[in-house]
């Protein structure tokens, strides 16, 4: 019994190890790695199955190597010790969880129930056979959706929880593995080793991109009307020959160094390196004063559209100045001060509006009002243009067909930013682009 224990925990952490090694090199194999909203590879199932091959082997070599010493039913009610613990350990705490434990264990106490008198070396008869197959079968009833959730759930990143349940249970049916072992001890396991090599050589092939397992590009278009320059992104981690690296190095060049402050570009604070690019003739956004008749007293209401279409508008204001109090009529929370605005869609009346409370608004820090009127508010306007191709004479972003954008990494967007200096006086209120236009 105690052989059956030590059986168990070899067989589960070796297991586990070899899972964790197979993902860590599996992600330098596969260039879709990281890309994926869910799941790490586009083809996981060859690798899951492998695993599930690979347990069955590991266990089934120990059976074979120790069961010339031991009964079936001694490693077999050793083995189960650690199961039946877990399962009465959820049926305490976890009750509406431990049906999947539970019947395992019950399944793999009957089959060694079964062969508990068979003698060493003994070939198990019909009966035993009949009952080991049943309660095989309640184990891989319960066990599978188990399996099959976990990995569902969270992917091959938890390669070696998938891995180690899919060993508990082939270690709760051992007494079914001694009646396979007629008439040659070793052909159940020179056939997981095959099942295990097959799924794993599919595995392997499913890393080579296609057009139904696209690798990962990454290319933005990023410009600052305030400093003059244009630059194209991607990412800063790959590099040729990665198939999307590779694509966009041959199009546009090498890339260098990487963005500063991508917060001011994109609110996940992605950072790209960077080449240089041409600058885009597009009008900027279409900033003004609404009308004071339309406004409530004591407020500056200034709308905020884009000119060119852009479907998510990313506002910056400044830690001093008049405070943001209403977007598009709804009031904002009291004693916040807003900093940033991600605003996606096209609002009603074709333009963001932004209330400022200017009879309170000087300097002052963030979250303060200070007594007065007037002030000056920075503002910065940045543009998410979701159909970049549309904004340039030649489609930059036309990709060849194994290839797919990193959607993680916001690809296929431009990304175009405009500064301005709301500045607000006694009666009046002026907005100044970064490039000195004033517009009263």
């Amino acid at each position: 019994m105690l052989t059956g224990l030590g059986v168990y925990l070899l067989s589960v952490s070796a297991i586990g190890v070899g899972a964790s090694l197979l993902f860590r090199w599996g992600r330098g194999l596969h260039p879709e790695y990281g890309a994926l909203q869910a799941g790490s590879f586009h083809s996981e199932g060859w690798y899951v199955l492998a695993l599930v091959a690979a347990s069955f082997v590991l266990v089934a070599l120990l059976a074979v190597a120790l069961g010339r010493r031991f009964s079936a039913a001694e490693l077999a009610v050793g083995a189960l010790v650690p199961s039946v613990v877990v399962a009465s350990v959820a049926t305490a705490l976890f009750p509406m969880a431990a049906v999947n434990f539970q019947w395992p264990a019950l399944a793999g106490c009957l089959a060694a129930l079964a062969v508990a008198w068979l003698p060493r070396g003994r070939v198990p008869g019909h009966l035993q056979w009949v009952a080991t197959v049943l309660a095989a079968t309640v184990v891989v009833a319960v066990m599978t959706p188990l399996v099959e959730g976990v990995w569902l759930a969270m992917g091959m990143r938890l390669a070696s929880v998938v891995a180690g349940l899919a060993t508990v249970a082939f270690l709760s049916i051992l007494p079914l593995l001694a009646v396979l072992a007629e008439p040659n001890r070793w052909w159940f396991p020179a056939l997981g080793v095959l099942a295990a090599g097959a799924c794993l050589a599919l595995g392997i092939r499913s890393a080579e991109p296609s057009s139904d397992r696209p690798a990962p590009s990454t290319l933005v278009y990023l410009m600052d009307r305030e400093s003059g320059a244009a630059s194209w992104g991607t990412n800063p981690a790959r590099r040729p020959p990665d198939p999307g690296a590779a694509w966009v190095a041959s199009s546009l060049g090498p890339f260098g160094a990487l963005l500063e402050a991508p917060e001011r570009y994109n609110p996940a604070r992605i950072p790209y390196a960077l080449s240089p690019a041409e600058l885009l003739d597009a009008p900027p956004p279409e900033v003004a004063l609404m009308p004071d008749s339309a406004v409530p007293h004591g407020t500056a209401r200034v709308s905020v559209a884009s000119a060119i279409g852009a479907e998510m508008l990313l506002l910056e204001l400044g830690e001093v100045g008049p405070r943001l109090v209403a977007l598009n009529g709804r009031p904002l929370p009291g004693g916040v001060r807003t900093l940033r605005v991600e605003h996606w869609g096209a609002p009603e009346g074709g333009g963001l509006v932004l209330d400022f409370d200017v009879a309170a608004g000087g300097g002052g820090e963030a979250g303060a009002d200070t007594v007065g009127r007037g002030g000056a508010l920075a503002l910065s306007v940045v543009e998410h243009h979701l159909r970049p191709a549309d904004l340039f004479e030649r489609d930059y972003f036309a990709r060849p067909e194994h290839l797919a954008p990193n959607v993680r990494l916001l690809s296929d967007r431009a990304m175009i930013r405009t500064r301005y200096s709301v500045e607000v006086g006694s009666g009046q209120v002026a907005i100044v682009t970064s490039e000195g236009s004033g517009v009263p």
